[in-house]
């Protein structure tokens, strides 16, 4: 099981792992859409709310994962569960976590898509903790 630390150190490190990125706050949200942990460079209490409005955007619909833009900000929100629909996934509880990136909307002249950045970048991070946060409860 992952320590508090170590994820808190995999999130810093997803905000600020490339430089034609301009990450400005990830946060890891609970199955109900509580923020556990949160890494930001900026005080916005506004992203708390939009944090909300990303968590309610891909909760109340079967989405894995959405980007929602808030004027120059966007926000990619993503599902980070266990239950991989197999027939044996009833032998354990599901396992739900929800991770928020939010990002400068910048596409630039070198062809860097920031969505698709932000999608990696997020991809990559649930692989990770999907198998480290298994013991925790939700």
């Amino acid at each position: 099981m992952i320590q508090q630390n170590e994820i808190s150190k995999l999130l810093k490190a997803t905000l600020t792992s490339t430089t034609n990125f301009k990450g400005v706050s990830i946060s890891l949200l609970s199955k109900l859409g509580n923020q556990l942990i949160t890494i930001t460079t900026t005080t916005e209490d506004q992203l708390k709310i939009y944090s909300l409005i990303a968590y309610n955007s891909v909760a109340s619909t079967n989405l894995e994962w959405n980007i929602i833009e808030f004027n120059e900000l966007k926000c990619i929100i993503q599902k980070i569960s266990n239950n991989d629909n197999s027939i044996d996934s009833n032998d354990e509880e599901e396992l739900t976590y929800y991770v928020t990136l939010f990002y400068l909307n910048s596409s630039n002249d070198n062809g860097d898509d920031g969505d698709a950045i932000a999608k990696l970048k997020v991809d990559n991070l649930s692989k990770t903790l999907k198998d480290g946060l298994k013991g925790y409860v939700n």
